[in-house]
């Protein structure tokens, strides 16, 4: 028998399980550790937390501080000032043109329909201005989070980085909302953001681009694309051609800098980078590309039968007063409020006015060099003396003066004996008119030929004398009166 020296293994006590092996114990984690993960877990849930608040409070005002827009944002019937249009019939074709426009100082508009704008137009603005316009919901958060990161945190440019939609260019023109800097700009921006969107929910792209295209400014009064077109090129908006189009929107980014009439190079540049940013997108061909940029800068020359300067003609000034009128009495409003409506009401105006008579008229009494009229100065005693007026001078070059008896000083100034001239068709339409010789230089000035009392002198003979013997049947329109003196005896 062999016996094993083995000690032999007893078995397990009853009612106790046999021990599992013990897993070796992990080394405690160091306590400043755990301090920092705690406070970084705490700092992330402060950081949520705060920044939830932050957006509730973003939200809470940005409603808060719209909520008294009103119509403001009103698409539908939108309120913008419109220049009034006054047209004429063209004597050689029989067609109505537009002869003169009636606007404020500091505004000139005239509203065209999408439509109307050529879609060359339309992607010169949104290629450049707003490329993603059509897909975005009227804010482009990128762009945003990347210009405030330029601005506030990290400036890589060294001008402001731009990142306005267009739905955001439209919110600043129609309400003026303009701060651009501190508290105050990065609240005008959360306004902007909170009404860009809304304005991007209610209407269509379609909506907004028209409205956004009727309200950019340009140099000087000009606002929306059809006036731009009409003073820069004297065309409807609907006729421009590619480079033209392309021109018109670079004038919006700096109208000072890209003045197409002081600064032409800075513009051509403009224009062909925006007709370049068209084709990279595929707006235009190459080739429509490479042809508009090797246009020049053509702009329209000055038609002198439109009278489009801010001096109104005498015809303007009187067709001015008597509609202002008319509205008075229509509407039931004084004055100033019925020139505020002409100027801003976008009325269209249909004018008797003959365009080319009226400029022959305003040729002829300009008079230069006495061609027409012989100067008939005389001179006037008055106590002061005006930058218009023609001073009279002594000899010696000091200006002719008397003192009268209680003191007064009085002075001399030369003033010139004055014209005017009204023309009429057989049916009592006025054609023409001109209210004083030489240059006007002011909109609505003195108008000799309207609303001017006078004396009627021989002008009464036809009512005093030829009406009666009308009457009484013993001339009529056809007779003859011999020219001679006529002796009565007493």
């Amino acid at each position: 028998m062999n016996v094993s020296n083995s000690r032999r293994e007893e078995p397990p006590k009853r009612g106790r399980a046999p021990r599992e092996p013990k897993e070796p114990r992990e080394k405690a984690k160091h306590p400043i550790l755990r301090a920092l993960g705690r406070t970084l877990a705490t700092l992330i849930c402060l950081g949520i937390m705060v920044c939830s608040l932050a957006a509730v409070a973003a939200v809470y005002y940005a409603v808060q501080a719209t909520a008294n827009d009103g119509n403001l944002l009103d698409l539908d019937n939108i309120e913008l000032s419109q220049s009034s249009t006054v047209v004429a019939t063209d004597p050689d074709t029989g067609a109505q043109v537009e002869y003169a426009t009636l606007r404020s100082s500091n505004s000139h508009r005239v509203w065209a329909d999408l439509e109307q704008i050529p879609t060359n137009l339309q992607y010169a603005f949104i290629c450049t201005e707003d490329k993603d316009f059509y897909n975005e919901p009227g804010v482009n958060f990128k762009r945003t989070i990347g210009a405030m990161v330029n601005e506030y945190l990290l400036p890589i440019y060294s001008s402001k980085q731009g990142a306005s939609t267009l739905e955001q260019q439209l919110i600043k023109n129609l309400t003026s909302d303009k701060s651009a800097s501190g508290v105050e700009g990065a609240l005008r921006k959360l306004r902007e953001i909170y009404r860009a969107l809304c304005l991007s929910r209610a209407y269509s792209k379609e909506t907004i681009l028209e409205a956004y295209l009727n309200t950019i400014s340009f140099t000087g009064t000009i606002q929306g694309v059809q006036t731009a077109a009409n003073e820069y090129f004297n065309k409807d908006v609907s006729q421009l051609t590619l480079w033209e189009c392309a021109t018109i929107a670079s004038i919006t980014k700096n109208p000072t800098n890209y003045n197409p009439y002081t600064n032409p190079e800075n513009l051509i540049h403009r224009r062909n980078f925006i007709m370049y940013n068209m084709w990279q997108q595929g707006i235009i061909s190459e080739e429509d590309y490479r042809n508009g940029a090797a246009q020049p800068l053509v702009l329209a020359e000055e038609d002198t039968n439109k009278k489009t300067s801010s001096v109104t003609s005498y015809f303007t000034d009187a067709l001015f007063t008597e509609v202002v009128h008319d509205i008075m009495d229509k509407e039931g409003v004084d004055e100033s409020t019925a020139q505020s409506m002409l100027y801003t009401g976008g009325y269209t105006i249909e004018a008797t006015v003959n365009p080319k008579m009226q400029t022959a008229m305003e040729n002829l009494m300009l008079n230069e060099g006495d061609a027409y009229f012989p100067a008939g100065w005389h001179e006037e005693e008055v106590t002061s003396i005006s930058d218009d007026d023609v001073q009279v001078m002594n000899a010696d070059g000091t200006p002719k003066t008397r003192t009268g008896d209680d003191g007064t000083v009085y002075y001399y100034r030369n003033v010139r004996t004055q014209a005017a001239m009204v023309t009429l068709d057989y049916d009592g339409n006025v054609l023409a008119m001109v209210g004083g010789l030489g240059e006007k230089t002011k909109s609505l000035s003195l108008n000799r030929a309207y609303g001017v009392t006078r004396q009627t002198g021989s002008t009464i003979k036809p009512i005093g004398a030829y009406a009666l013997g009308i009457e009484y049947g013993l001339v009529n329109w056809s007779t003859m009166l011999n020219n001679s003196p006529l002796y009565l005896k007493q």
